[in-house]
């Protein structure tokens, strides 16, 4: 598959099983002490890289972004492989998206799968992308993501004044030169 995705100019990393086939079994069957990393890269591009972080299991880690050159980690004053932090930014990433939308599971078990799957998608997505621009744009780091959903609902469900609303005879003329235009 990564070989495929780089015919189409399209990156990946990620964890890697163990016991898949295909995998090298020079990288597979390396010995590491705590600490340590292996990794190699073939013609195409592809590295796999070993590694075991203090007294956990060893990990396989597949990568076509990067070579296994080493990064110097800026809080400690040790070096780390690059494909490593570029999968640890990914994953913190994805955990913190997580964690903001496990805050707010309001579907019902009763409710269809397709409909659960769109209100998931669009709904908690478009929210927490909100919430994120809302906390760049006015630097309150204070708000949690559950007040922001509060606020918001609110401020969207609010009576709109009469003044506010456009009549209908200003819109039907844009609605007719619109259905004249060809599309591409």
């Amino acid at each position: 598959m990564a070989a495929k995705l780089l015919t189409k100019r399209l990156h990946l990393v990620g964890i890697l099983d163990p016991g898949r086939l295909g995998n090298p079994p020079a990288v597979v069957s390396k010995q590491l002490a705590a600490g340590e990393t292996y990794a190699m890269e073939n013609s195409k591009g592809i590295t796999v890289l070993k590694w075991k972080e203090k007294q956990q299991e060893k990990v396989l880690l597949l990568s076509t972004k990067h070579s296994f050159e080493m990064m110097k980690i800026e809080c400690r004053s040790s070096s780390k492989r690059k494909p490593l932090m570029d999968y640890g930014r990914g994953r913190t990433a994805i955990d913190l998206a997580d964690r903001m939308n496990a805050y707010s599971l309001t579907l019902c078990k009763a409710m269809k799968w397709y409909r659960k799957l769109g209100f998931d998608l669009l709904l908690n997505t478009a929210v927490s992308n909100a919430y994120l621009l809302y906390k760049d744009a006015t630097n309150e780091q204070q708000v949690s993501i559950s007040e922001f959903r509060k606020e918001l609902a609110v401020h969207l469900t609010q009576f709109c004044p009469a003044e506010t609303i456009v009549p209908l005879s200003i819109v039907e003329p844009m609605i007719g030169w619109h259905q004249d235009a060809t599309l591409l």
